[in-house]
């Protein structure tokens, strides 16, 4: 029966959207195509997609932002709004200076599954390799250091049909 559910779920996408299947038939990716405004980490994405469609990047909320300048490791949550359960979440992070300068851009992929209304802390390796910078709604350093502020665009994710 829940193979029989799995086949009906992907018969019903296949007109509208682009499938790609990985090793085992209980998942189904579906690739973003639609263009995601960036959007503050602390602010909720203002975008609104197709109501037909299963790609909904504005119901992935990301806040909690931290990393200071001692840090290896960026640190953030991840809340799944999505309907469905989902994994191998990409995000497009950008770093700006103060006033708005770009500072770096980067993609990360979180793997592992977020269960549809959970929220997960993530960590990445810090884009800061030389440790000079800090988010700005950070602990401020007692030695000199930069302030940094991020932003993020959800690029993809799988949702995961059990």
């Amino acid at each position: 029966m829940k193979h029989f559910a799995v086949i009906i779920l992907i018969l019903l996408v296949w007109g509208t959207l682009s499938i790609y299947s990985q090793n085992t038939t209980k998942k189904v990716t579906i690739s973003a195509t639609e263009d995601v405004p960036m959007e503050q980490i602390e602010q909720h994405a203002a975008s609104t997609v197709s109501e037909n469609s299963l790609f909904t990047p504005q119901k992935i909320k990301i806040r909690g932002f931290d990393k200071k300048v001692s840090d290896s490791r960026e640190s953030f949550l991840i809340t799944n709004n999505t309907g469905y359960n989902i994994s191998r979440i990409k995000i497009k992070l950008e770093y700006y200076d103060t006033d708005g300068n770009l500072l770096h851009s980067r993609t990360e992929m979180v793997e592992y599954e977020i269960s549809d209304g959970e929220t997960r802390m993530t960590t990445i390796p810090s884009f800061d390799k030389t440790r000079n910078y800090y988010y700005w709604k950070s602990l401020r350093p007692k030695r000199t250091a930069i302030p940094f502020k991020a932003a993020y665009k959800i690029l993809r994710y799988d949702i995961i049909a059990e």
